[in-house]
């Protein structure tokens, strides 16, 4: 029977939960019910199969991040197992300590409960040198083998300029191995001073024939509620403009036979990034961020999502691609989303309508980008982890709060 359909050992795990003071999410709920449920000690990948066949949304630091948690409130323990991976189980008798018993063939461990774990006998401690013992600098050195040269007796050192001269550089250095794969660069930046040309110089100067570029979706004009590919219009406002000296510098570098894919990518969110995880906090504190007009829309990407784009980027052919989620939601559909996350209704609003006051040329928060990501999905085979910010969310919130 799967974990979701056992509501009296769902509603044990929510108590146990909130007994410590903890925030009940469904990844701790599921694993409590997954550890308790199983007849041995369970690994990282064999939980998160576990949760993957509830249908219960999660990614590898959420779960990591719900087991260290169960762990420190003494709910569950790990034991190493015998491939150096650590193994979780339910503590059913409170400080009880049993052995386990591992199969080195299957690689199984199985509980013996009526066994104890007997404590490790230690060596006795090394005793400490006497007093009068000799320092390591007083000890004799040890007597030269027969026939071989004394210390002073060895040749001196041939002097600097006896040293054959250094190859002079070459202009571009050849691959040791031709069969080797060869290198790719991942460029980022996006200043005004555009680090990004220093890097494709570097990589035209070695041979390295092909470049990622980081870019971002919010060069796009404000579309309404059309949706946005990457062959729309692209607006140069001040802050842009490094994103389009990147750009400009990745399209040298294919002009000059290289490959140059260029990522547009929409805003990031997910733990590791700090607005978002800011916006998150507030939100716990009844106080929604919104900015622009209620009806635009916003397109983001969680970090996990970007990371295997940018992977997937490497098997597309040049050009410009949208790194964004399938869904992009208006900004009313992102507070609430967001508010949903961290199970609280937003009390203030802000700022709202009162950021377009400094102007859709001065941020790009304000206007509408509903961006689709059509192009990278036919082209590399890709999909994001989390469909749109509503699933993002609610598994960035077990991370985070």
């Amino acid at each position: 029977m799967p974990l979701h359909e056992h509501p009296a050992a769902t509603d044990a795990a929510r108590e146990l939960i909130a007994a410590r003071g903890g925030r009940v999410t469904r990844t701790r709920v599921a694993v409590i019910q997954a550890l308790q449920r199983s007849a041995h000690p369970l690994s990282h990948d064999e939980l998160g199969a576990a949760l993957d066949g509830a249908g219960i949304a999660h990614d590898r630091v959420t779960l990591y991040r719900a087991l260290d948690w169960l762990v420190e409130q003494g709910i569950a323990q790990r034991i190493a197992g015998g491939e150096r991976a650590w193994r979780f189980e339910i503590r059913r008798d409170g400080d009880h300590r049993h052995a386990h018993f591992h199969c080195e063939r299957c690689g199984q461990i199985v509980c013996l409960e009526d066994v104890p774990a007997a404590a490790p006998a230690l060596p006795e401690a090394v005793p400490a040198p006497a007093p009068d013992a000799p320092a390591p600098q007083d000890l004799p050195a040890p007597a030269p083998q027969d026939g071989a040269p004394a210390p002073q007796d060895l040749p001196a050192p041939a002097p600097q300029d006896a040293l054959p001269a250094a190859p002079a550089p070459q202009d571009a250095p050849a691959r040791q191995d031709p069969s080797a794969p060869a290198p790719q660069i991942i460029s980022i930046g996006n200043s005004t001073e555009d680090p990004a040309a220093t890097v494709v110089d570097a990589a035209l100067a070695a041979g390295v024939p092909r470049l990622v570029q980081e870019s971002v979706a919010m060069i796009y004009r404000d579309g309404g509620t059309d949706w946005i590919d990457e062959d729309s219009p692209v607006d140069h406002y001040p802050i842009s403009a490094g994103n389009h000296a990147a750009e400009a510098s990745a399209q040298r570098f294919g002009q000059s036979g290289g490959e140059a894919t260029v990522l547009r990518f929409g805003l990031f969110y997910g733990p590791g990034a700090a607005h978002s995880e800011q916006i998150m906090r507030l939100a716990r504190r009844h106080i929604a961020f919104e900015a622009g007009r209620p009806g635009a829309y916003a397109s983001s990407i969680h970090l996990e999502d970007a990371a295997s784009a940018v992977v997937a980027a490497l098997r597309c052919s040049t050009g410009i691609y949208n790194v964004v989620d399938d869904q992009p939601v208006t900004k009313t559909q992102d507070r609430r989303a967001m508010a949903a996350a961290v199970d609280t209704r937003a009390w203030v609003v802000g700022p709202g309508r009162l950021a377009r006051v400094f102007g859709d040329r001065s941020t790009s928060l304000t206007r509408s980008l509903r961006v689709s990501n059509r192009r990278l999905r036919a082209a590399a085979d890709w999909a994001p982890r989390y469909p749109s910010v509503r699933e993002g969310y609610r598994s960035m919130a077990d991370v985070v709060l």
